[in-house]
């Protein structure tokens, strides 16, 4: 089970969910809530902390890809704010980096095999909306079906998703938490934890080109 799910879970039915979880990574553009992508060093710094950064680009693409997505599949609840949405990509990569320290990875095999998985599962949707997202982000990308899924930018975001749902199971095996309910506020805390040491400067957004 992956980060992504505990996200979507809140904000779609059931029905949407069962597919919406595991292709959202891939159709609202690689990087919502929870998949890393390598910042190049020209690139203006929006969030850094210990291990940690989201780039100004990363930031206006998931805001643009996930206004993408609900305006394209519904939602039932409204945008997140610049402030929350921030957050969440700052507890993406802060889980993803205890997820490392863990020593938890993923196999070549492991992200072969999950996204055949995810290729199977849209093409046995019946979420009209949601292959029609897909097949823009496929377009927006330039490549051909089969080049979108074996690039990789979208292997590497599949690895980071598989090593960061990897997580909860550790911890609860660890006895760090009870359960998937008690993940919820080790997300909180974790961010608590490091958001002091975490510089912001939204004023880089301003002279991010798109």
């Amino acid at each position: 089970m992956l980060l992504t799910t505990l996200i979507i879970r809140r904000r779609y039915s059931l029905k949407k969910w069962l597919v919406l979880a595991s292709l959202f990574v891939v159709a609202v553009g690689i990087t919502v809530f929870g998949f890393i992508l390598p910042a190049l060093p020209s690139e203006p710094i929006l969030a850094q902390g210990k291990g940690i950064k989201v780039t100004a680009e990363r930031f206006i693409d998931t805001k643009q890809n996930f206004a993408l997505a609900q305006s394209m599949l519904g939602g039932e609840q409204s945008e997140p704010t610049d402030q929350e949405l921030l957050e969440q990509l700052l507890i993406s990569e802060l889980l993803l980096s205890q997820a490392k320290s863990k020593g938890l990875t993923a196999t070549e095999e492991e992200v072969n095999g999950f996204i055949e998985e995810q290729r199977k599962m849209l093409r046995g949707s019946d979420q009209h909306e949601m292959i029609a997202l897909m097949d823009e982000r496929i377009r927006l990308s330039g490549m051909d079906e089969d080049s979108f899924w074996q690039d990789k930018t979208t292997k590497d975001a599949y690895r980071e998703a598989i090593i960061s749902g990897k997580l909860p199971k550790h911890l609860i095996n660890e006895g760090e938490i009870t359960g998937w309910d008690d993940f919820a506020s080790y997300q909180k805390k974790l961010l608590q934890a490091n958001i002091n040491s975490i510089k912001v400067n939204w004023d880089v957004l301003e002279n991010t080109e798109r």
